[in-house]
């Protein structure tokens, strides 16, 4: 499947950081994928909306540009 955009979201909180792919799926839908599992979706989202507050609730970070450790 071709996705029309993608976000990548970390947990910086772990060492090394733990990193989700946010991506379009169609219809204004939003899947979370997984890379350390073999890309599996990991959570299928009504919306962009909905897909940022899942993820903010496990302290997933959008990553814009590079991150450092503070």
């Amino acid at each position: 499947m071709s996705s029309a955009w993608f976000e990548v979201w970390a947990d910086d909180g772990q060492s090394p950081p733990y990193v989700l792919i946010v991506r379009d799926a169609g219809g204004g839908r939003v899947e979370i994928l997984d890379p350390k599992q073999d890309n599996e979706v990991a959570h299928t989202a009504a919306s962009y909306q909905e897909a940022c507050d899942w993820l903010c609730e496990d302290e997933y970070t959008l990553v814009t540009g590079r991150m450092t450790d503070l």
